[in-house]
Order: structure tokens, then sequence, then C-alpha cells
């Protein structure tokens, strides 16, 4: 839970989107005094504040419950790049999941094409699938897996490699004769609402590891797509801050396996809570979670440190 960059999202601009939630979870790992997870503790061990207000754990997940892990790669023009790394990215978190956790890898480009799922035995290689990379259909594919997870029991969470731009986004103006691709405000994005209304409703967490945004702009990246990088980082914020995920920008390629084996590790010690929070959902303030042990000796990590009410 610490290897992920936390992130309030939405917080940079005016734009809110309100959404009927009512529920809020959090993943936590225990630790002893010498680092070492803690994999058997139950309910009674935790005690969960919101805002210093002590709320009921309405929900509990052990360690021992599987985690379903939905990987997606972005494998538009835009990430070339990142590309040769995807499958090791892949295996570094495959490598550190356990024998109950399920696995599934899917691209998408122009369409979403499943590449392996741990549980059928589909295996498909990157090479077979490049002539559907002309695109990017960021936002239906995160629906795509969403609808995927929501199939399997246990735990879930999908991590997300991408720069953060989905064709439909944007749009095309003329700036001093020079036609550019400039991503939409997001109060005139229809999709991009619709995908964060979608996502703040379902218990799947989203986790990012993004690229090429205004934190990690690549190399060759131009000044003139500054305000884009922005906007793309703004909205991966945003979708991550309503599923309860979390954003990362790995500032080299050389970052990204050691990334993916991080939440891989992270996601196969975690406990899962649940609550309803006892304040209602009145106002859009940021609400501070806190998860206590009943032990002193116990270091506790959160994957989400609040919430915005949305």
């Amino acid at each position: 839970m610490a290897l992920l960059t936390g992130v309030t999202a939405g917080q940079d601009r005016p734009f809110r989107l309100q959404v009927d939630v009512r529920s809020v979870s959090v993943d936590v790992g225990a630790f002893d005094p010498g680092g070492r997870p803690l994999l058997n503790l139950s309910k009674d061990d935790f005690e969960l504040f919101e805002d210093g207000v002590r709320q009921d754990i309405d929900s509990f997940e052990p360690v021992s419950t599987p985690y379903n892990v939905l990987v997606l790669f972005d494998c538009s023009a835009s990430t070339i790049p990142a590309q040769p790394l995807f499958s090791d990215a892949a295996a570094a978190l495959a490598g550190r999941l356990r024998s109950q956790d399920d696995l599934m890898v899917a691209a998408f480009g122009t369409k979403i094409t499943l590449l392996f799922d741990r549980k059928s035995g589909t295996r498909k290689t990157l090479d077979s699938i490049w002539r559907t990379c002309g695109e990017t259909v960021l936002y239906d594919a995160l629906r795509w897996g969403v609808e995927r997870m929501e199939k399997s029991p246990g735990r879930k969470g999908i991590v997300v490699f991408t720069d953060g731009r989905d064709t439909d986004a944007t749009r095309t103006v003329t700036v001093d004769g020079v036609r550019r691709m400039v991503m939409k405000p997001p109060n005139e994005d229809g999709k991009f609402k619709d995908t964060l209304r979608f996502l703040a409703r379902t218990p799947v967490p989203i986790y990012f590891f993004a690229t090429n945004t205004d934190k990690n702009p690549y190399s060759m990246a131009i000044p003139e797509d500054h305000p884009n990088r922005v906007e793309a980082r703004l909205r991966m914020e945003q979708i991550a801050q309503v599923s309860g995920g979390r954003v990362a920008f790995p500032q080299t390629l050389e970052e990204i396996v050691p990334l993916y084996e991080g939440i891989g590790r992270e996601l196969s010690i975690a406990y899962t809570l649940g609550y309803t929070p006892s304040r209602p959902w009145t106002t859009p303030d940021f609400r501070k979670i806190e998860v206590r042990s009943q032990k002193s000796d116990i270091r506790i990590t959160q994957s989400r440190s609040g919430y915005l009410p949305r």
C-alpha cells in the first residue's frame, strides 16, 4: 500500500461529479515490529476511523481471501517506449500472487484483447494484437475490466498502464494555423462522466501506473502537449480516487517492472475493510480514513488515506 503514491483527485479544478455511493472500502497491511507481514488477524484486531470518528466495520476480507487481478496495458502508439517491458511487468506481478489468486492480462488500443487468463488457460502474445492498437479505448477498457471482475468471487483489483488519453476524450483544434489534438474539458466529455459514475458504484479499485504525464513526461515530449499531459493525469487521479485505488508515476522505464512486482506483493498480504460512513454525505469535503490496530506493536499501512464524497 505504501508503494503507490497517494493522490486526492479532483482538487486541482472545480469540476465535480455527483454520484450516489454509500459504502467505502480500504485495503490494509499489518506488520510486526520486525517488518514481517501478519497474515492471520481478524476483524476485531482493527479499528477504523473517519475524520477521527470510529466507524463500524461492515465487511472484512482476510488475507487468505482470493484476490482477482486484471492487468490492462495500453498498447497504443503513445506508450511505445514502455511496451517492451509489458511482458516482464505482468510476469513480475504474477510471481508475487498466490496459488488461490487469479490473474488476467489484457491489452487495449482500438479494441480490447484478453491475452492471458489463469483460469481459462487463454494465452496470446503481444505480437498478435499490434494491428488493433491504433487508437485508445481507455474508458471502454475500464468498464470491460470491471464487468469481468464483478463476476469473480473474492477481492478484486485492476492495474492499468497508460498515459490516460482516451481517443474519444480528444478533439482537433487549429492554433496559429496548426492542427492539434487536445483533450476536452471534463464537464464537456459525456463518456468520461459516465465512466466515472459507473466506476464509483463498483467495488473494484483501480491502480494506475501512469506514463508521459506532466509529472513524468517522456524525454521527447513537446511543450505544446503539456496541457494534455496535465488533463490526462487529473482524470486518472479522479478515477483512482472514486474507485479506491491509487496512481503511481514511474520516473524511468527501469522502475516499471519493480513497481508491478511491488503491487503484486502488497495485494497478496492485504486485508480489506469496508464500512458505511456514520456522517451523511452532504458536503464534498475530503474525509480522512485511519485504520488502527488494537495492539500497539502492530504497524498498519493503508491503500488510501481518505476520499471525497461524490
